[in-house]
Parts: C-alpha cells; structure tokens; sequence
C-alpha cells in the first residue's frame, strides 16, 4: 500500500495531535496552550501500521509542545538508539 503511494518499503505512519482539553485546570492552562489552539491541548502520539493497527501510543504530553519536541521526549525511538531494535533495510531518497 505504500509502494502505490509513492513509499516503498513505508512500514507505517507517526504522527502527533492536539486534543482539546475541556477540563483543564486553571492554574495548568498556561502549560497546556499553544500559539495556534486558543483551548488548552493534550497531545497524543501514534504509531500505526497501515491498517490504523496501533503499536504506539505517548499520551499526556503538555499542548505547548510541538511534534518535534513530542518526538523528542518520546521513548518510541529508545531500542533503536540503545542497539536493541530488529535490523531493518531502509531506503533514504535524496532528491
């Protein structure tokens, strides 16, 4: 599926996303809020495979963070740092 797409070898996707944060207690809003959400925000971060099976899930991030933050803080990329992922092959197009 992600070969026709134009991602051959694409495994799935990652991506974060702001949910709206109706209870939010005061004194945290200031936190929770970012530039571009007028409500506070609590962010999750999913890994799926193409079909949307979830084999990630970061939840409760601070809405004042970004994806590349969010990322950051993640522990989604730990086994693969620290040596114990699967060896995979992978392709890098430079264009």
């Amino acid at each position: 599926m992600g070969a026709t797409r134009g991602f051959p070898g694409m495994l799935g996707f990652i991506d974060c996303m702001h949910w709206k944060w109706k209870n939010c207690p005061d004194a945290w809003k200031g936190q929770f809020c970012r530039g571009d959400h007028r409500n506070p925000t609590i962010i999750l971060e999913a890994v799926t495979s193409q079909d949307l099976w979830i084999w990630h899930g970061f939840f409760g991030t601070v809405g004042s963070n970004n994806d590349i933050t969010v990322l950051n803080g993640s522990n989604v990329f730990d086994e693969v740092l620290s040596g114990r992922a699967p060896t995979v092959q992978f392709t890098v197009n430079r264009t």
